[in-house]
């Protein structure tokens, strides 16, 4: 993860791109604690690349998009087209009886597939349009999801895993449950 030092080196990098931009200790102390969770190399690479594409010091909003890119990129996510072909194929290839012999290139199609497995077995040729429909929108919904997963910082995660044990603690609380 980046150090400090790593991170004013950063700043200051940016800033010498920037010739009319003051850079201010707060500043540097901001980026630190944004980007501290960030490996050095990558928020370099990415600080680079938002120093490409704009004319003004870059924020931390374009750095972590040009982050996010790099995520994208290293890791694509299928499209649904891909995850559907992908079933299709494994449907073709084990049949029915055999979805323990199935193969799939990630755990969020084969997650999706399972919930579709059977009506892509057995439905009938004119049903298919409406399976695939409702293939993809379970897919591209679990998708959106991974895509939010991946630009969360860590600490935002845990902040998510927080907020979940409250409400589930609240949720036991009105049903008149336990206060564990």
């Amino acid at each position: 993860m980046a150090t400090p030092t790593e991170i004013m080196k950063i700043c200051t990098f940016m800033a010498a791109c920037y010739p009319n931009f003051k850079l201010q200790k707060a500043t540097i102390d901001s980026y630190a604690d944004l980007f501290s969770d960030v490996d050095a190399e990558i928020l370099a690479a990415a600080a680079k690349q938002a120093c490409r594409s704009s004319e003004f010091f870059p924020t931390p909003a374009r750095i972590f998009s040009a982050i996010d890119a790099m995520k994208t990129i290293a890791e694509p996510i299928p499209d649904h087209t891909q995850a559907w072909d992908e079933l299709m194929r494994e449907v073709r290839r084990v049949g029915f009886q055999s979805w323990e012999h199935t193969k799939f290139t990630t755990a969020m199609i084969r997650d999706v597939a399972k919930i579709y497995w059977r009506d892509a077995c057995l439905v009938d040729v004119d049903q298919l349009p409406t399976v695939r429909a409702q293939f993809r929108d379970s897919y591209n919904a679990r998708a959106g999801r991974q895509q939010q997963q991946r630009t969360m910082l860590p600490g935002t995660n845990d902040a998510i895993k927080t907020l979940v044990d409250r409400l589930d603690m609240g949720k036991r609380l009105l049903a008149g449950g336990d206060h564990k």
